[in-house]
């Protein structure tokens, strides 16, 4: 599978969830907007994501409206700015190939804190890591009305060389084929789990992981015999998607123990860690998580034996 191969993203770690999620995620039946679905690549100002003092300015030692120069109380927040260029359109033209955003977010907005809902990830997480970098590849509607402010919707983050794989799986989609058909069965999701397009297989290992009757070992010889990302969000529907904790559990350590510690672990651990980040406090995901966290802990201290572990996996492990 040409396209599961890839690396992941040594750095930071929040670029990597913010993709297994959304790649996880992502459903081009999601959302009551009627806007066109896109693929497009996405670059923040350098500088965009940092926080400041929403509509005012500092003057005198005071903080004031900038209109009125009356002192106002702090309003913090993060200034959201940057450019995007059409690589795709998925279903007819959108009627332009470039554009821009720019808006301000309250401090403390949901969607820091839930499910990231916007392309701010690329610049607030690499804050302080590689300032004024980010950037990447997003499946979205794209709301014409929008632009300059906030033209997408149904933000999703996918693996910069997965881009050329979406118009296909979006084709299947539309024709209502398997494995996105509603009527999927088992054996038709089956025959699409080594599907060359990463979508198409990631479909249809969401339909077998939800799949009461499925057998557990079929789900691990998915993630066994996957790399990259695509290992990694396999990983996460089997923690998400799994029809009952110890089936997630029983899959993912047996892959834990099975897998290739040195090159084949950091995408589990991307994917446990994701799950714990995202999982509601008390949930019996997170329950799970913390567990299987445990579990690779002591898989990587008995591979390493002592030796200095991979930065990468003990940012995520011990954090």
């Amino acid at each position: 599978m040409t396209t599961s191969t890839l690396d992941l993203h040594a750095e930071p770690r929040e670029y990597n969830a913010r993709i297994i999620l959304d790649t996880a995620t992502l459903r081009f039946d999601r959302g009551a907007s009627d806007a066109p679905w896109l693929v497009a690549s996405i670059m923040p100002t350098p500088g965009t994501g940092e926080a400041c003092i929403l509509g005012a300015v500092i003057q005198g030692g005071k903080i004031v409206d900038p209109h009125t120069g009356q002192e106002v109380k702090a309003d913090l927040g993060f200034r959201e700015v940057g450019s995007w260029v059409l690589v795709t359109a998925l279903e007819g033209d959108v009627g332009r190939e470039r554009g821009t955003y720019d808006w301000n977010e309250p401090f403390g907005s949901p969607f820091r804190v839930t499910r990231p809902d916007i392309y701010d990830v690329f610049s607030d997480m690499n804050r302080g890591r590689r300032k004024g970098d980010g950037g990447g590849i997003i499946v979205a509607r794209y709301e014409a009305t929008g632009e300059g402010r906030k033209p997408f919707s149904e933000v999703n983050v996918i693996p910069p060389a997965w881009h050329e794989t979406v118009q296909s799986s979006f084709d299947s989609f539309r024709r209502d084929e398997p494995p996105f058909a509603t009527a999927t069965s088992r054996d038709e999701a089956l025959s699409l789990l080594h599907a060359p397009n990463p979508l198409t297989a990631l479909a249809a290992f969401r339909r077998l992981a939800e799949d009461v009757g499925a057998n557990r070992d079929v789900l691990t010889q998915a993630i066994l015999s996957s790399n990259g990302y695509l290992r990694a969000v396999f990983a996460y529907l089997a923690l998400h998607s799994a029809s009952d904790e110890a089936t997630a559990f029983g899959v993912l350590e047996t892959v834990i123990e099975e897998v290739d510690a040195m090159g084949g672990l950091p995408p589990l651990v991307a994917a446990i860690g994701t799950a714990g980040i995202f999982a509601d406090v008390g949930s019996a995901m997170r329950d799970v998580a913390n567990r299987l966290r445990g579990a690779a802990r002591a898989r990587l201290e008995q591979v390493y034996g002592g030796g200095e572990m991979d930065p990468y996996l003990k940012r995520v492990l011990y954090r």
